[in-house]
């Protein structure tokens, strides 16, 4: 495994306060093979993805991918 997004125990959810009609974002907090545990915002545009911004997983955010790896 490399990319976040191809993490089969990612844990995936929509971002409610920042997405709107013309736009539904999306977080992840998964694992990369580079940076470790991260937690991302994207958006799917044109067939793809765009990322909004990504970082390393807090402490909530760690504990919530470990209780779904369950």
């Amino acid at each position: 495994m490399g990319c976040i997004f191809e993490d089969p125990f990612g844990v995936y959810f929509e971002d409610e306060a920042h997405s709107s009609d013309e736009e539904i974002r999306l977080n992840l907090i998964g694992l990369s093979s580079r940076y470790g545990l991260l937690y991302v915002t994207f958006t799917y545009n044109d067939g793809g993805i765009r990322l909004i911004t990504a970082w390393r997983a807090e402490e909530w955010a760690i504990k919530e991918y470990e209780n779904y790896k369950r």
